[in-house]
């Protein structure tokens, strides 16, 4: 009945996976492992037999073999049958009394009890958190319990859904029973041997939070995440903000607390800890022949392996060589290219980042041949993996190396761009002293001259940026496409190009400094004793003059002249969006309506949803997302321009209040502080609105190309105009010139369309990709997505970036597409946002978006019309519910579910 350890003859079929692993690290000697014992599958098989139910199980199996392998009614369906022949199962007496007797011998006291089936833990199967686990048992009556709950949950919805995925139904059933010594960790987590995502087995990954290790295990709590060399050395983190944590419960059994708030943010392991982790699990793999998963927990006196499996899942040893290694991230770029971005639009931005940024470098005083050793690195600060577009990191870093203070310039960069952890890559090799001395430090002082002289002229830059963009965005709008050819069409791309892409250094200069001067404020206020994180944004509220606004404040005055219409305001009440927008151009009555509706789509049909993206429709091709927002704001409580006004002011003054207050009477402080927020301020206020001339850049790009994809169609080189979106921008330029290899446009198209249909029916890939050698030839671009996160139970809380302030109790609107989406007084949740989202703002009580960072657009707007907004909320599409009611506190970065 009980096994021990120590007993020479051990057998899965016995003790199953589980104790059969714990055993083997008992005896690999690789590091503690907590004393234990198990109860033989022998017990179970005869509780089976005596409660008379094997044929009840052998029933439900058999029909749920005969279901669809991912049938969840069927899964559902067989557990129900079950649950009446599990509730007879029954320990005799005397195993009853061999159980008491085996706890009495392992010390009483706490226990952990744990399922241990015959094929769990195996190297085809773990059966990972799909059976019974219980914590802090403590008793001998509470073991016998937690012993027959284990045997339960061998059958149970979660275990057989897991058995018909993985082929294994026609298994025998058969589950032994671990008890083992409880150990209080005041850390816990998961670390694998080799990465099991990738493969890579020259680096550990750990997983791990305060606590016991179920809030790991579960998926229930933020952990950190690090990755350790073979060596020791910590190559990657991403320390989580760790809320709550798994403890001992008073009475028995583990509960959630609140962590203190000085280690929410801490890491919870040290590099010293984590590099002897790293060494446990190298002497376990080494033991076990093969990487291994391993649990784990950190008490006051060190380590403990608690269990120890094979990695399943691993991919097998890449056969690439020493690869350059690059990391992908579209944690920020995705508000301008959410998800599948087509080849013409991908071409294009991928040749205006390299034209803009290599100027931009020019301008701050880059040496001409640095910048000639760089091209191909301008060339690729944006790839397309699996259809999306995404940051080439490695690109970012190395341009950043080219300017003076990279470490201070690499922080802010990061915070801009929201990127989740810092990813340093290999530093180029130490300079000679000479080198240092005679060559790069003449340089640096000079580059730190050419930029203090260009950030000294940062307001005369933006003021004749802007003159000579408006200059010349209106003399090329003013060409008649219909009277162009296609050779034509491809002369006014290029010099639309030359005029306009080759003279864009003012944004990039100021989107420098707005990136300085918002990480320098904050930064200050740190120093300086700011408690509240966040008020560095509270202090850019009510800033004024955003463009990205005034669509937004115009159709607020425009839903205030609809209230005072009731055959407008029953109209839109009524119909659908579609319907609205056919009854006010039909009808006379609604002629003042029909007249404002056409002078907003005049002054602002060029910003739309996916307004970057060149095949997406804009205001001037469909207005209906007009109609749509004005519904959404008579169905909300009524929000007119003053009361945002006043809201974004009130902010602001307690802002100033508050920020003031922390640098007392120092005259130094004070003006310092004063300097700091007004260039803050000015430099994000240009940010915003030097995007609203690259909108407008795009829509004239969008313009051309699409009188492009029409006379090609016209000529029946492709079969439909939006055919064109499916070619490349340099591909239409070498048609019209001659130069091209490829003549069968229509059957590059309908390849292309074919291989991005397929992105779209695939899940998103993650945020954040890493990648060796030939990207395309790497299985990390090419491997499915993962599984997306448990929906959010009541009291629990998803953590992001607080990005504007305030709170906010509202049930949830999820939106994918903003276009007919009606927000009343909702929480709009959304993956990403882009200035086309924003006339939704006004109507909803609070914004959470899983991506951006504090200086996205979502961000921004939020706090210049006084809404709460948190940014960088991650799964919270996959995680809340339409209607479920949270509160958002976009100071703390919180979204909980009430």
């Amino acid at each position: 009945m009980i096994v021990w350890p120590e007993a020479e003859r051990l057998s899965v079929d016995t003790v199953g996976g589980k104790a059969y692993s714990l055993a083997r690290l008992d005896r690999a000697g690789a590091g503690r492992v907590p004393r234990w014992f198990a109860v033989s599958a022998d017990v179970f098989d005869a509780a089976i037999d005596r409660a008379g139910v094997r044929a009840d199980i052998d029933a439900a199996l058999t029909a749920l073999f005969a279901a669809p392998a991912a049938d969840a009614a069927a899964v559902d369906a067989c557990a129900a049958a079950l649950a009446e022949p599990l509730a007879r199962l029954r320990l005799d007496d005397a195993t009853a009394r061999a159980i008491a007797v085996a706890y009495a011998a392992l010390g009483g006291g706490e226990v952990a009890v744990r399922s241990s089936a015959v094929d769990e833990d195996g190297a085809e199967r773990s059966f990972a958190g799909c059976l019974g686990t219980s914590l802090c048992v403590s008793g001998a009556d509470a073991v016998r319990a937690a012993v027959v709950d284990c045997w339960r949950s061998a059958l149970s919805a979660r275990s057989l859904a897991y058995r018909a995925a993985r082929g294994a139904l026609c298994d025998p059933v058969r589950v032994a029973v671990v008890v083992q010594r409880m150990i209080d960790g005041d850390v816990s987590g998961v670390l694998f041997t080799a990465d099991p995502t990738t493969g890579e087995r020259d680096r550990a990954v750990v997983s791990a939070t305060w606590g016991l290790g179920e809030g790991v295990v579960s998926g229930r709590l933020a952990c950190d995440s690090y990755a350790v060399a073979r060596d020791g050395t910590v190559v990657d983190r991403d320390v989580a903000d760790k809320a709550q944590a798994v403890v001992r419960a008073p009475g028995g059994g583990t509960h959630e607390v609140d962590v203190a708030p000085e280690r929410r943010s801490a890491p919870c392991l040290s590099d010293d800890q984590l590099a002897a982790l790293a060494a446990l699990g190298r002497r376990v793999e080494a033991a076990w022949g093969a990487p291994v998963d391993i649990e784990w927990t950190w008490s006051a006196d060190g380590p403990w392996l608690l269990q120890a499996r094979p990695i399943t899942t691993v991919p097998p040893p890449a056969r690439r060589g020493a690869g350059r290694e690059r990391l992908w991230d579209n944690s920020n770029i995705i508000e301008s290219y959410d998800g599948v971005t087509t080849p013409l639009t991908y071409s294009f931005a991928r040749r205006a980042y390299a034209m803009v940024y290599r100027q931009a470098f020019e301008l701050l005083g880059t040496p001409r041949a640095e910048l000639d050793a760089h091209a191909r690195t301008f060339e690729q600060m944006i790839g397309l993996l699996r259809g999306r577009v995404y940051y080439n990191l490695e690109s970012w870093y190395a341009l950043l190396r080219l300017l003076p203070g990279y470490k201070f310039n690499a922080e802010f960069m990061e915070q801009m761009m929201g990127v989740s952890e810092r990813a340093d890559f290999a530093p180029a090799p130490r300079p000679s002293a000479a080198r240092r001395w005679g060559v790069e430090l003449p340089r640096a002082l000079s580059s730190a001259a050419v930029l203090a002289a260009r950030f000294a002229r940062a307001e005369a830059l933006v003021a004749e940026f802007f003159r000579y963009f408006d200059r010349t965005h209106a003399e090329l709008t003013a060409v008649a496409l219909d009277a162009l050819d296609f050779d034509g069409l491809a002369d006014l791309y290029l010099e639309a190009e030359r005029r306009l892409m080759a003279h864009w250094q003012a944004p990039i200069v100021n989107d420098i400094l707005a990136m300085v001067f918002f990480g320098a404020l904050r930064k200050a206020l740190a120093a300086w004793g700011a408690e509240d994180d966040n008020l560095h944004n509270d202090l850019l509220c009510g800033t004024g003059g955003l463009l990205s606004a005034e669509p937004t404040r115009d159709l607020l005055a425009l839903a205030e002249d609809v209230r005072r219409d009731p055959d407008a305001c029953a109209l839109l009440r009524r119909e659908t969006a579609a319907g609205a927008r056919a009854a006010v151009e039909a009808d006379d009555r609604f002629g003042w309506l029909r007249v404002r509706i056409a002078a907003h789509v005049e002054r602002y049909g060029d910003r739309c949803v996916d307004e970057l993206k060149l095949e997406q429709p804009t205001l001037r091709d469909d207005p209906t997302f007009v109609y749509a927002t004005l519904q959404s704001y008579l169905a909300a409580p009524p929000v007119t321009v003053a009361e945002l006004d006043e809201r974004e002011a009130d902010i602001r003054r307690d802002a100033e209040r508050r920020a003031f207050a922390l640098v007392g009477r120092s005259a130094v402080r004070r003006r310092t502080l004063a300097w700091l927020v007004d260039r803050a301020r000015r430099h994000v206020r240009h940010r915003e609105n030097l995007r609203f001339c690259r909108t407008r850049a795009f829509a004239l790009v969008r313009s051309i190309v699409v009188a492009m994809g029409e006379r090609l169609a016209a000529a029946g080189v492709i079969d439909r105009r939006d055919d064109v979106f499916y070619l490349e921008i340099d591909e239409l330029i070498a048609f019209a010139r001659g130069t091209a290899t490829t003549t069968d446009l229509r059957g590059l198209a309908g390849v292309r369309r074919r291989e991005f249909d397929a992105h779209r029916a695939a899940a998103a890939p993650p945020e954040r990709l890493r990648t060796r050698g030939a990207v395309y030839l790497d299985r990390v671009a090419l491997a499915p997505a993962v599984a997306r996160a448990d929906a959010v139970a009541a009291g629990d809380a998803i953590v992001g970036v607080g990005a504007s302030p305030g709170v906010a109790r509202a049930p949830v609107r999820l939106v994918r597409d903003p276009r007919g989406a009606r927000i009343a007084g909702d929480v709009l949740v959304a993956n990403r946002t882009d200035p086309g989202w924003v006339p939704l703002f006004p109507s909803a009580a609070a914004v959470v978006v899983e991506r951006g960072s504090v200086l996205s657009h979502s961000a921004i707007v939020a706090r210049e019309l006084g809404i709460p907004c948190v940014v960088g909320a991650r799964d919270a599409l996959a995680r809340l519910r339409d209607g479920q009611l949270v509160e958002v506190d976009g100071t703390a970065g919180r979204v909980t579910a009430l």
